[in-house]
């Protein structure tokens, strides 16, 4: 059994389990995270006087913990936690187009198209040689300048020979996904919640020796502040989120422990 260091080295943090600020209950953990840093910060204030004003004396307030993370990936419950609304799982109607092409005057939709009966197509282009679209309204039946839709079938109609069979056509609708889809949501109302964090690492000596380490943040507000960047080169967006520490309890002082212990002595 290796002896926990005096002088250490760290490196990177490999995990991080989000609880309620008791410990009592598990959000869920994040295992791809990227950064992680967290800064002690107190304010000093100086007595000065006499010849040429020197620093007398010392006075300190407000001391503080603030950090910040990323993620490679997001977590649903950790984006509840920073908006403040919960995650939803069930069905949900959203927009959707597609492109159909013409076959003997009718067209299929891959999805069904919801909506108030007849007129579930939100809009039809359909596109001509010269590229320009032309605007067709859904009717009972087809005819010169208008199409129908069959609900049940999928099945879009147009005027007889009005269109040679290859002619595209896009068609802006709405569908209803399954019951698993899961809806984030972000509210007026929502707050960001306040957690426990515990951080899982592993330090070095100067030996080389690994020995595995835990930072626990005792009680953390989560800021609220959520970005979500997207490029069509480079990485992929990651989930940042920063927090303000508070002492644990009235009754313990502390910010966070970090905790650096050999695993092989643990039963």
């Amino acid at each position: 059994m290796a002896k926990s260091p005096k002088n250490w080295a760290i490196q990177k943090i490999f995990k991080v389990t989000v609880k309620n600020v008791l410990g009592t209950v598990v959000y869920g953990t994040m295992e791809d995270m990227k950064e992680m840093s967290i800064e002690n910060a107190q304010n000093n204030v100086f007595s000065m006087g006499g010849v040429g004003n020197p620093y007398l004396n010392s006075f300190q307030h407000s001391k503080r913990v603030t950090g910040t993370a990323s993620s490679a990936t997001f977590d649903n419950t950790l984006v509840g936690l920073i908006t403040g609304t919960a995650p939803v799982t069930g069905a949900k109607t959203i927009g959707f187009y597609e492109d159909v092409f013409i076959t003997s005057d009718g067209a299929v939709t891959t999805k069904t198209a919801v909506g108030t009966a007849g007129s579930e197509i939100l809009k039809l282009e359909v596109y001509g040689t010269d590229g320009f679209p032309a605007v067709l309204t859904q009717d009972a039946t087809a005819a010169a300048g208008k199409f129908a839709y069959a609900f049940a079938t999928k099945v879009l109609s147009f005027f007889a020979n009005a269109y040679d069979d290859g002619t595209r056509v896009r068609v802006y609708y709405n569908i209803t996904t399954g019951a698993d889809a899961v809806t984030l949501s972000n509210t007026a109302d929502g707050e960001s919640a306040s957690v426990r964090l515990e951080m899982v690492t592993l330090v070095k000596d100067e030996n080389e020796i690994e020995f595995a380490a835990t930072l626990i943040v005792y009680k953390s507000k989560l800021s609220g502040a959520l970005t979500l960047g997207t490029a069509a080169d480079g990485e992929p967006a990651t989930l940042n989120f920063n927090f303000d520490s508070m002492v644990k309890s009235p009754s313990d002082s502390k910010f966070w422990d970090l905790v650096v212990f050999d695993m092989s002595a643990v039963s």
